[in-house]
């Protein structure tokens, strides 16, 4: 999720939900992350964007439940890690026109 402010700014969070998931042998509770926090600011046309961002959040444990024959196991994960990520990204190919062009094709869904 972001949004974007006046003056070229934007300000945004990544996060992540597993719900629970079912394999073979057991399966692994639902668990959560919110991965980012950032703030960007863009330069120059939109050609060059500068971002700071906020690792590692918030990480709730991982719990994996393993069933094998008469013997039952479970596992329990937590990351706690935190960092600050710094990114500039320049983009070679705003502005610019591209023709599309017609490719001879054997399959009736790419002549669509």
């Amino acid at each position: 999720m972001s949004i974007v402010l006046p003056k070229g700014f934007g300000v945004g969070a990544f996060g992540s939900y597993y719900s629970k998931a079912l394999s073979v042998q057991g399966y692994t509770d639902p668990h959560y992350s919110l991965d980012a926090l950032f703030i960007m600011k863009r330069f120059f046309k939109q050609n060059l964007n500068l971002y700071l961002a906020l690792r590692g959040l918030v990480n709730s444990k991982v719990t994996t439940f393993t069933y094998d024959g008469n013997n039952e196991e479970y596992r329990i994960f937590k990351q706690d890690t935190f960092g600050l990520a710094f990114r500039i990204t320049y983009l070679f190919n705003i502005g610019k026109k591209y023709d599309m062009e017609q490719v001879s094709s054997y399959f009736e869904t790419d002549k669509k």
